[in-house]
């Protein structure tokens, strides 16, 4: 038989490699932030991703290309982020900060909750409002910005992990944002015909979860 000692490493290693598992999506074993953009409904347009910074990468949705999705990889550190989108006609577009998709169970739909934090949005050659969060209007939400959950979330959204505005060590201000996959804020802005914006903003792991 092994020694206790090395038994107690192998089971330790065993739990984090766990951990690992059930906080990481199934593309990287990190953590990531997420950005979905994509035409409104009532005004569809294709999009064309000019470039993603910070080492993040972006896609469409099984090759619609009215749907980006971007990762970063994220740490409990503030960094930041930034993707630069176009289109060859004029129209609205939706910025929607989320948190990666990971599911533990697809029967019930059951997810993990992992929570990402945002803070000062800028977009050039176009209007953002609020972008970092310092205006809030009811139950802790921002300002100009609209909640956006999955209903019949699994787990249920409580207040607590509902997105929310959260006032502690923003890095712009004193607010930033705290979401995850199943409930998140958005804002649309407008963009001209052949005009690319670039997208910035602050993000981490949440350091402490609900």
């Amino acid at each position: 038989m092994l020694p206790s000692p090395y038994n107690s490493f192998r089971i330790a290693a065993l739990a984090s490699l766990l951990m690992v598992g059930a906080l990481a999506p199934s593309y990287g074993q990190t953590a990531q932030a997420r950005i979905d953009i994509s035409s409104t409904a009532s005004d569809p347009i294709d999009l064309i991703i000019e470039e993603v910074g910070n080492d993040g990468r972006a896609d469409f949705v099984a090759g619609n290309r009215r749907t980006i999705v971007a990762h970063f990889p994220a740490t409990t550190t503030w960094q930041e982020g930034s993707i630069t989108v176009s289109s060859e006609k004029a129209g609205r577009i939706v910025l929607l900060p989320t948190g990666p998709w990971v599911q533990l169970n697809a029967e019930t739909k059951l997810m993990n909750p992992v929570f990402i934090e945002y803070d000062n949005f800028q977009v050039t050659r176009t209007l953002l409002e609020n972008g970092s969060f310092e205006e809030v209007g009811t139950l802790d939400q921002p300002k100009n910005w609209y909640k956006s959950d999955v209903p019949k979330s699994n787990p249920p959204l409580t207040p607590e992990t509902s997105a929310r505005v959260i006032t502690k060590d923003a890095p712009d201000g004193k607010n930033y944002i705290r979401v995850w996959h199943n409930s998140r804020l958005g804002q649309t802005v407008v963009i001209d015909a052949k005009a690319p914006v670039k997208i910035t903003f602050s993000y981490r792991l949440a350091t402490t979860v609900p």
